[in-house]
């Protein structure tokens, strides 16, 4: 799915890192994703993977306060339907 860009690569000592980035709007609401990681080092391969699943999130909603009256810096409570 991805080689090249958007892949970064980061190295410090004998560390290094790499960090992907994806677009807005490029995994699917509720689908579930494999990333996984390859390295080889001195002939030996190792692999890690991770499953993500996006998350859905509400589509419509109402958000109600318990007070109309708020001073600044006062907790309120949000109850979402």
């Amino acid at each position: 799915m991805f080689s090249g860009e958007p892949i970064n690569l980061f190295s410090a000592g004998e560390q290094s890192f790499a960090s992907v980035t994806i677009a807005e709007n490029i995994l699917t609401p509720g689908g579930l994703y494999r990333f996984a990681l390859k390295v080889t080092v001195g002939g030996i391969e190792g692999i890690s993977s991770m499953d993500v699943q996006v998350r859905t999130g509400p589509t419509s909603g109402q958000f109600t306060s318990q007070s109309n009256n708020v001073t600044a810096l006062e907790s309120i409570l949000l109850k979402g339907k």
